[in-house]
This record gives C-alpha cells, structure tokens and sequence, in this order.
C-alpha cells in the first residue's frame, strides 16, 4: 500500500506535456524561450503566409481544440473569434498592457521591452497550466530576460541615427522576403525607394534574439547610408 501510495503522489506531480498553439512565427521563438524540453509548439501561419490576410482552416482549429494555451498578436482577423471560442485558454499580446500602443502599432512583438512584459504574462500563464514545471517556467523567463536586457541598450545604439525619420525619409523599403512582395515592389519602383529584403517572420533564426539582432543590423545599414 506504501509502494502505491508513493507512486501515485509520484504521479501528480509529473509534469505533463503542454502544447501552445501560436498565430505567427514571433511568437513561436517567443514561447520556445519559455518552455522546457519535452513541450510543444505549434504555429498556426506557415512560411510566406500574409499574417494579416490569413483565414483559419478546419485543421488550424482542430490544433486550436487541443492546445493547451493559445497565444496571438490581436491582428488576426480571427484573433476576436478565437478568443470568445477558447477564452479559458487563450492569450492575446495586444490585451491589457498594450492595448492604446496597439492601436497605433500592430507590431508589438518588434520592441523588446514589450516582448520582456509579455514574456513574464505568458510565464506565469503556463505556470497555471502546469504547476509542476513552474521553477522551470521562471528560470527559462529569467534567462530569456537577462539576454533581452544585455541586448537592448546595444540595439538602441545601433539604430539611434534613425530615430525621428521615416524609412521614407530615407529612400527605403522592407519587404518581406518570404512574403509574396509584387505590390511592395511596384510601390518601391513608384517612390523611387530602394527595397531591402528582411527576414521580417524569423524564418531563418532559432530565437527571438536573434531575430532582433537581424532586424536591428538591417536597419543600421540604412543608418550607416543616411550618413
């Protein structure tokens, strides 16, 4: 009875294994800094998908049903239907803190500090989920902060001659290298601006980091030529 007894208290605090269903690659890299080993996760949006013309498919909600947790930006065109479906489960970037910076900027996850404030809300999310991996959520979000913080004055540095211009101002285009770009292009050849091809999703990186780092590089270069 002894034996039984160990072995089921051994049993209830096993960690389980959680699936996070994510919208866009961003935040894959995100929650990856999070999650231990042995934990999944699933994006929704494939490479040289529009995340702003996406439409979900009976598949994406199957994915959407199993998960664990389900994490947005808020720009989806789904992202208010998602969230009434699975409110229980679901989180979205753009709530609470970030809601007024939203409305003027869709593209939270591209500034570390919000990604830094995020991070530490999803944390204590999984936390919930899964009590049994909590020390390992807080160690990984304490990693994960101190790379972002030893980063962010570099960063600022590196685009600080940008600051206060347009990347029209400049003679500059990003475009999405995996994104379908004939119109960006077209617009380009109009404005007479040069386009400069960027890995805008993270398709090309293992994390967030260093998906800043190609991000922050790519815009000093068009510092370093606005000289």
């Amino acid at each position: 009875m002894r034996w039984l007894s160990t072995m089921f208290l051994l049993f209830c605090t096993v960690a389980l294994s959680i699936t996070v269903a994510v919208s866009i690659r961003p935040l894959e890299l995100i929650v990856k800094h999070i999650l231990p080993e042995g934990h999944n996760v699933v994006c929704i949006m494939d490479r040289g998908t529009n995340p702003h013309l996406y439409q979900l498919k009976t598949s994406d909600l199957k994915v959407l049903n199993e998960a664990d947790l389900i994490v947005l930006v808020g720009f989806e065109e789904w992202a208010e239907k998602v969230a009434d479906m699975f409110a229980d489960k679901t989180i979205v970037f753009a709530d609470d803190l970030f809601w007024k910076d939203f409305e003027q900027d869709q593209h939270l996850w591209l500034d570390p500090v919000n990604v830094l404030l995020f991070s530490h809300k999803l944390m204590l999310k999984l936390s919930q989920i899964e009590p049994a991996s909590s020390e390992n959520f807080e160690a990984n979000w304490l990693g994960f902060s101190k790379r972002l913080l030893a980063k962010l004055w570099f960063w600022y540095e590196r685009v600080r001659p940008l600051k206060g211009k347009t990347i029209v101002e400049v003679k500059h285009i990003f475009i999405d290298e995996h994104v379908e770009g004939t119109a960006a292009l077209k617009l380009a050849q109009q404005l007479n601006l040069k386009p400069i091809f960027i890995d805008l999703m993270g398709w090309e990186v293992t994390d967030y980091i260093q998906l800043m780092d190609l991000l922050v590089e790519k815009l000093a270069s068009i510092a370093e030529t606005a000289k």
